[in-house]
């Protein structure tokens, strides 16, 4: 798997990674390559305009579909991972939300030093996204339908 870097002004630390089952270095010039960089702007712009967050973190698109997950987040690198293959951008930007919902939990939220003792979706972590999400509705991003329901 490759991956490239966009780095200007502010909106640096994009990443967007293709999938490539083949081995071979995947060509940079397609469309998808485009899509997903436009995607990563997006978000990257849309998540610091919901919330301005106190340590910067990369973002990173993956053009693909995994059957277990939507996004990740990456702890020790601060690192967000969203799995772009076939999603529309609304489905994109509540996979952000709650990526970055993680990251600020884990750098200005934390209570417990020791990350293992506190649960990664515990009460702490829903309050964070449940206001994220709040923010985002407020900012137009997406309609409140399209919340999760335990935060509507």
């Amino acid at each position: 798997m490759e991956a490239k870097t966009l780095s200007s002004g502010f909106m640096q630390n994009f990443f967007v990674e293709e999938a490539n089952s083949t081995g071979r270095r995947p060509c940079y010039n397609t469309s998808r390559y485009m899509d997903c960089l436009s995607e990563a702007k997006h978000l990257k712009r849309m998540l610091l305009r919901i919330y301005q967050c106190k340590e910067d973190f990369e973002l990173h698109v993956i053009d693909k579909r995994p059957k277990t997950v939507a996004g990740c987040y990456i702890v020790g690198k601060k690192k967000i991972r969203v799995y772009a293959g076939g999603r529309n951008r609304t489905e994109l930007e509540i996979i952000a939300i709650h990526e970055y919902a993680h990251h600020i939990h884990v750098t200005e939220m934390r209570m417990n030093p020791d990350r293992r003792q506190e649960r990664c979706h515990g009460p702490e972590f829903k309050r964070i996204y449940s206001k994220l999400c709040h923010n985002a509705v407020m900012l137009g991003y997406f309609p409140i339908i399209y919340l999760p329901a335990s935060f509507t």
